[in-house]
Parts: C-alpha cells; sequence; structure tokens
C-alpha cells in the first residue's frame, strides 16, 4: 500500500509514526506540536470531544517514557488539497512502571491541515473494534 501512495499521503503518515513515537518516548513537546492549536478530539477515555487545552493539561502532567510495542496499520489516507484525513488501526501492549500490562486495539481517524509548511492534527477520534 505504501508504495502506491502520493508524497503527501506518505508525509502525512510519517507524521502518525511521530505522534506515536512521541509517546512512546514521553516527548510532551513534540507530541503537542503535532497538534492544531483549534483541534478539536473525542478520545475514547472522555464523554464529549475536548480542545487541545485539555489534552495539554494531561500531557503534561501525566506522559512518561513507557515500555510500549506499538504496532499501527494504514487502512487509508485521503489527501484534499491541504486537508487530509487518516484512518488506521493501532495494537500495542502498553506496560507499567509497577508492571501490570495492557492489551489494546483502536481504531483511529486523524484529520490533519497543512499550515506553515508543516502538518498539524485537527481533528480526531477513536474507539475499540
Amino acid at each position: 500500500m505504501f508504495e502506491s501512495w502520493s508524497p503527501e499521503q506518505k508525509e502525512v503518515w510519517n507524521c502518525e509514526i511521530e505522534y506515536w513515537e512521541s509517546l512512546k518516548t514521553g516527548n510532551a513537546e513534540k507530541y503537542l506540536s503535532l497538534w492544531h492549536p483549534d483541534a478539536l478530539f473525542w478520545p475514547h477515555w472522555v464523554e464529549h470531544p475536548i480542545e487541545k487545552l485539555f489534552l495539554e493539561n494531561r500531557i503534561k502532567q501525566d506522559l512518561e517514557p513507557s515500555k510500549a510495542t506499538v504496532n499501527i496499520t494504514p487502512e487509508a489516507i485521503r489527501i484534499f488539497r491541504s486537508h487530509a484525513i487518516v484512518y488506521y488501526s493501532s495494537n500495542y501492549l502498553y506496560v507499567e512502571h509497577n508492571g501490570s500490562s495492557m492489551d489494546r486495539k483502536d481504531r483511529i481517524v486523524h484529520m490533519w491541515v497543512y499550515e506553515h509548511e508543516r502538518w498539524l492534527i485537527i481533528g480526531g477520534m477513536n474507539g475499540r473494534p
């Protein structure tokens, strides 16, 4: 699939990889830099959509390096001029510092905008299959 993608699709997919690497390494600054200031999204762990400020507060407080194994599989990427929509699945095994682990599968959608010569997440949602 990757071989048949346009350069823009590959660029957006590489941003998704950066997204997961920043979470795995606990790099809050890098993670938050991928989000547009006006982003609106709906993670599985909240009842209603949230804005970036809510996420910033949580990430700065809770994000730390993990011993997670993450596999992400693209399902579809569509580019619309300066916007992109990405559908993919994630499967990760997360190991807590106390040794407990969690195996989780999600379906994820991210909407990206190309602004100031870079791609930024403007929206998203995830859920369990």
